[in-house]
């Protein structure tokens, strides 16, 4: 029994030693932490470019579909409005009531 209890002994010692050595305070420089922020800032305006330039493609070709589908028939451009504008309703009215149903629920 002594020996089962200083053996879980050891290996307490061995888990808290192993957790003191993991949770030592690492310090940066400023230089360090100055280059780190730079570098997100840079990934960040990346992302923002790249997200930029496609939503710009897309409203580009969004556009010049819809202008060449108005040209071409009007009221097939007539038509499509009739069924974008519809589904907005419809898409609406299913958000407003599955936002209704989160109300009446209970958060725990």
């Amino acid at each position: 029994m002594k020996r089962e209890d200083e053996k879980v002994i050891q290996q307490l010692q061995r888990d808290w030693q192993k957790v003191d050595d993991l949770s030592q305070d690492v310090t940066t420089s400023r230089f360090e932490a100055s280059q780190q922020v730079q570098l997100f800032v840079k990934e960040k305006r990346k992302r923002l470019v790249k997200e930029l330039l496609l939503f710009l493609l897309t409203a580009v070709v969004l556009l010049s579909t819809i202008s060449i589908l108005f040209l071409q028939s009007q009221k097939l451009f007539l038509v499509i409005q009739a069924l974008v504008f519809f589904m907005a309703v419809v898409i609406v009215f299913y958000l407003f009531k599955k936002e209704k149903g989160k109300e009446g629920q209970w958060v725990e």
